[in-house]
């Protein structure tokens, strides 16, 4: 019943927002996830100079799918690979879906300043909150540690808790509201540990990753080379692009479009990334 009430509601927002179907069923719009509406707003501020942006609805990863099935738009934007059972519900309609990669997240953990510890391992994230660990010792710090997350019907608190932790968080995890209202608590806390996006950190303190190949540093190369581990694609879901279509996903591929993530939290894809996206994008008959 809520997904038939989503569809009905998404339909009538882009019958609205997008005017009439084109002649294959779709519309020039794109539906998706909630993280990648201030991206989108910021492409298409860029790209209303050049020719007509999409329009964008940011309700939900899930929201991309019904889109794509139903053939409301021919744009699926997600901050993660879309689940199997989407995939088939497409494919089942009688589409066939590309995933054309087109940013990076990546989160860091970050600390107060009364915490030693310079790095964290995978292990050491899920033993603080997934099990609840307080022990401040393996942080290098005498007493307990105070753990802080976000809001969790955020995606951001699902990934986390789906792709790093393994696990649900533990009740010993303090919920906020947002990321700037984590960090700005963690920086005024003693012994508090939380994550956020690196630029959201503030005057907290963001840890570098142990990995079995050494510690690595939460910078621009290595969230872009893949080699901090604490990151995600976000993906553009294209189905029977039009040349309209086509034409905006080059874009956001572009120098000019991936500047603009930066800004806003996000990070553009590497070269050897961009190529790869650009190729699958021409290989779409």
């Amino acid at each position: 019943m809520l997904r038939i009430q989503t569809l009905v509601l998404l339909s009538i927002v882009f019958i609205f927002a997008c005017g009439k179907p084109q002649s294959k069923g779709t519309s020039y719009c794109a539906a998706g996830g909630e993280e990648l509406s201030v991206a989108m707003d910021a492409w298409s501020a860029a790209y209303a100079g050049k020719a007509r942006p999409p329009q964008y609805e940011g309700r939900g990863n899930r929201t991309a799918t019904i889109a794509l099935k139903e053939g409301v738009c021919e744009m699926g934007a997600s901050s993660e690979v879309l689940p199997d059972e989407d995939i088939h519900a497409i494919v089942s309609a009688g589409k066939k879906a590309v995933a054309i990669p087109i940013a990076i997240e990546a989160i860091a953990f970050i600390v107060s300043s009364d915490i030693p510890a310079t790095s964290i391992s995978h292990q050491q994230v899920v033993q603080i909150f997934a099990r609840g660990e307080q022990d401040g010792a393996s942080l290098g710090m005498t007493g307990k540690i105070q753990a802080y997350g976000i809001n969790s019907a955020t995606d951001r608190y699902h990934w986390i808790r789906k792709d790093i932790l393994g696990a649900p968080f533990s009740d010993h995890v303090r919920e906020m509201s947002g990321p700037l209202a984590l960090a700005d608590r963690i920086s005024q806390t003693s012994g508090g540990i939380g994550y956020a996006r690196p630029r959201e950190a503030g005057s907290a303190r963001i840890l570098s990753v142990g990995t079995q190949k050494g510690v690595v540093p939460a910078s621009l190369e290595n969230i872009r080379s893949g080699a901090y581990p604490f990151t995600r694609r976000y993906f553009m879901y294209l189905v029977n692009p039009s040349q309209e279509t086509r034409a905006f996903v080059r874009f956001i591929l572009s120098d000019e479009a991936q500047k603009q993530l930066l800004p806003i939290g996000l990070y553009p894809l590497d070269e050897t990334g961009r190529r790869e996206s650009l190729k699958l994008l021409d290989q779409i008959p």
